[in-house]
Order: structure tokens, then C-alpha cells, then sequence
């Protein structure tokens, strides 16, 4: 019986080890496509970096879709939601900043951009920056990524974000081919 334990023990851990390695990957991937929503995705730790093509429509249309994710799971627009809904939902989801400050490394000369920095890597959410070429970087940070031999999923509190679909070394979005770099 023990080793019954044992090896099921073991394919337990392969098997949640399997679906969590592509997260835990470092990879960047490119398109060249100039009318693709999504110019490249970056996998990072715990965080996914979307750059997007706001010359597209399509590019515009994920933006806006994607920006409105997290206000829609936390009830911030629902008109008939009040205060304390809020503050309870985002305590609920981690959102909150009681919950996350004993995690935070502060010293005395710890500048505002790092702590700032630190709590959108530890809080989930969708993030946005532009990079320094003026291109809109959308910062996933804690999203839940599930794979399986044909199909990638970003999601984020349970609700699906991004699905590509996996080829070789490529990621497809839209009919859109992002390669490996």
C-alpha cells in the first residue's frame, strides 16, 4: 500500500508540476505581423507582459477588454454596488493592501516606484505601462495559466482572459502567429 502511496504521490506532483512549468518559464514571443493585436507576450515569474498594437483595432478592443477585467470582478462598475461590497470583495480577491503589506520589503531608502513596483507583483490585477517607443505594456501579475497539449489559458480571479493555441514553439492568437523568440 505504501508504495501505492508513493507513486500516486509522485504523478500527483508531475502532474501539477507539468501544468505550472509554463508559467514558470522565461520566454518571449514575437510576431511580425503589423496588423496583430498583440506584437509580443513575455512570461516572467509570476507575471505575463502583453505588448499591444494600438494601431489595431482589434489591439484597441483587447485593451479596453482586457483593462475592464479586473473592475468588473470587483464590482467597481456596478453602479449599485456600495462601499462596504467593495472593500469586501477586494479583501476576498487579495486586492486589498492589509493583506499584502507584512509581504512588502521596505527600507529606509526604498523609493515609491519600488514599493509601488512590489504590490502590483504580489496583488493581482492588469497593470498598464508604455514602454520607452511609446507602446502600451499591459502587466498580468498573478494570473492563473493553464496548459494543455493544444491550447494555453491566461486567467484571472476564474475568468478566462487570453486563449492561445499552442503550435511547436509559437503561440496563436486570433490567427495570429507569435514565435519563440
Amino acid at each position: 500500500m505504501k508504495p501505492l502511496k508513493s507513486l500516486l504521490c509522485i504523478c500527483l506532483l508531475l502532474l501539477t508540476f507539468n501544468l505550472k512549468a509554463f508559467a514558470a518559464e522565461d520566454g518571449v514571443y514575437l510576431t511580425d505581423q503589423a496588423e496583430s493585436p498583440i506584437q509580443q507576450v513575455q512570461f516572467s515569474d509570476s507575471q505575463i507582459y502583453l505588448t499591444l498594437n494600438l494601431d489595431s483595432q482589434d489591439g484597441r478592443g483587447l485593451m479596453i477588454r482586457l483593462l475592464s477585467a479586473s473592475d468588473a470582478v470587483t464590482s467597481l462598475l456596478n453602479p449599485e454596488a456600495n462601499q462596504a461590497d467593495i472593500e469586501k470583495k477586494q479583501k476576498e480577491l487579495g486586492l486589498d493592501y492589509q493583506s499584502k503589506k507584512d509581504l512588502l520589503d521596505i527600507q529606509d531608502n526604498t523609493r515609491v516606484s519600488e514599493v509601488i513596483d512590489q504590490l502590483e507583483s504580489l496583488t493581482p490585477g492588469i497593470y498598464p505601462y508604455f514602454s520607452t517607443e511609446g507602446q502600451l505594456i499591459l502587466k498580468i501579475s498573478q494570473a492563473d495559466i493553464k496548459k494543455d497539449d493544444q491550447k494555453l489559458i491566461i486567467s484571472l480571479f476564474n475568468n478566462p482572459l487570453l486563449e492561445f493555441v499552442l503550435e511547436n514553439d509559437s503561440l496563436i492568437y486570433d490567427d495570429v502567429t507569435l514565435n519563440k523568440e
